[in-house]
């Protein structure tokens, strides 16, 4: 089921005011269900945004991963080891584990080291 935009979510508790909740669904082509659901948060809560979830901390924020991705475009054939420790001064993370995670989270792919024979 995809995620319904709030905005979207405030103009179906609008039109729910004067008309009928098959009405609103087949409006926004969303299921009659959804629109039940959205309306019983609202009668609830007073709001029609998500909560937050829970979780693990992120360890970087957002402005620390596009360093990253920009390290990486810089030198495209680095790998996670070698941003890791250019990165490392910067930003206290612990592993190139992690380093390449975060490459594969922003849709990069790190270079992995051929094997010496």
């Amino acid at each position: 089921m995809p995620k319904i935009h709030p905005e979207t979510k405030v103009l179906i508790i609008k039109w729910l005011k004067t008309r009928s909740t098959v009405d609103v669904a087949d409006t926004f082509n969303v299921s009659q269900r959804q629109v039940q659901r959205i309306k019983k948060r609202f009668e609830e809560t007073g709001d029609v945004f998500d909560k937050p979830r829970s979780g693990r901390p992120r360890k970087t924020t957002a402005r620390e991963d596009r360093l990253l991705a920009r390290k990486s475009k810089a030198s495209p054939f680095s790998t996670a080891a070698e941003l890791h420790e250019t990165w490392s001064p910067e930003v206290p993370v612990s592993t190139s584990q992690f380093v390449g995670f975060c490459l594969e989270m922003a849709s990069m792919v790190e270079s992995v080291p051929r094997s010496q024979h």
